[in-house]
């Protein structure tokens, strides 16, 4: 997990994978202050890209800072 700041306030990112198959299934997931909200990323397949919590531009810049 890291801290991340989006407009001043600070989120908490963690990453987490399926157990075995990190490079084939990984998730990012972004926790407003208090986890008042959630959004993630989840990657599949290398390239598959899927949104969840209908992120904004600022918190996708905040998740995509995070993927490696």
């Amino acid at each position: 997990m890291s801290k991340v700041s989006i407009a001043g306030q600070p989120f908490t990112l963690a990453w987490i994978c399926e157990p075995h198959n990190c490079g084939d299934a990984q998730a990012y997931v972004l926790f407003a202050p208090q986890a008042r909200q959630a959004w993630a990323l989840l990657l599949s397949g290398g390239t598959k890209q899927r949104w969840l919590g209908k992120p904004d531009d600022a918190v996708k810049d905040a998740i995509l800072s995070g993927v490696q």
